[in-house]
């Protein structure tokens, strides 16, 4: 961009429509920072509308992640006796790792609010679910979108700033310290596998390598996320393919 050329692109309307955490977002995420890129006005839009999902999450949660914020680690080791919950931790645990490498030195900016994405969408995933999916796993989301204002404040400090008053703290979320990730759940013993229902994948499972077939199919039968495509019908078939994915044929 140069003065020069005419195409120097003026902020300020922008921010006065949709605020300096959403071009602070756009302009972070647009690419790294040694690259060059085209600035695009509606793309900004996508970056509204993100920070809309991230704020709505968070009026939905604030109960669960002022207890969260209360009680401490000693939260989370309940939660984990069920799968689902289990799999988000360790979905959690993994993009916390991966956000700090690449803040760490790296500047990819980029690519952390784009795991920040990935994050929010597992997270409205289980909001959607909250008449279905199990106790554990909505406390889980709570542990999770705590840890995620803490992440998401240097890129949204507006927003987070406002959310950790909401908390009942009286200085600033930047005063706290950046969040460690637990480092028992990323071994390589954990995996991802998909679940198919009739040939077709409805969902994934997070499982220990070594697992044998009957914990692993059991855990797909238990799943919250999958019992819409099990119930009300007949298992007639379970094929499991040691570490790729499980198939289960249901006649209704």
């Amino acid at each position: 961009m140069s003065k020069s050329k005419g195409n120097v692109v003026s902020p300020d309307e922008l921010i006065v429509k949709y605020g300096a955490d959403t071009m602070r977002v756009y302009t972070l995420f647009i690419g790294p920072p040694e690259k060059d890129a085209e600035w695009n006005d509606a793309a900004v839009e996508g970056a509204h509308r993100f920070l809309k999902k991230v704020w709505k999450l968070f009026q939905e949660n604030l109960d669960t992640i002022c207890e969260v914020h209360k009680t401490g680690a000693s939260y989370v080791e309940p939660l984990l006796h069920n799968t689902e919950a289990k799999e988000l931790y360790v979905h959690l645990n993994q993009i916390i790792k991966k956000i700090t490498e690449d803040m760490d030195g790296k500047f990819h900016f980029n690519t952390a609010i784009a795991s920040l994405m990935e994050l929010v969408n597992s997270l409205s995933d289980v909001a959607s679910r909250k008449d279905t999916s199990s106790t554990e796993t909505q406390k889980m989301a709570g542990v999770a979108l705590y840890k995620m204002l803490k992440i998401l404040g240097p890129f949204v400090p507006h927003l987070c700033e406002e959310i950790w008053f909401a908390l009942g703290e009286t200085s600033s979320i930047f005063k706290t310290s950046w969040p460690d990730y637990d480092a028992r759940f990323l071994s390589q013993s954990m995996i991802e596998i998909a679940v198919q229902i009739n040939g077709k994948v409805r969902g994934k499972l997070t499982i220990e390598s070594e697992a044998d077939e009957k914990m692993v199919l059991a855990m797909a039968k238990s799943n919250e996320r999958l019992a819409p495509y099990l119930t009300g019908g007949k298992i007639i078939k379970e094929i499991y393919v040691p570490q790729k994915l499980v198939n289960i044929v249901v006649k209704k």
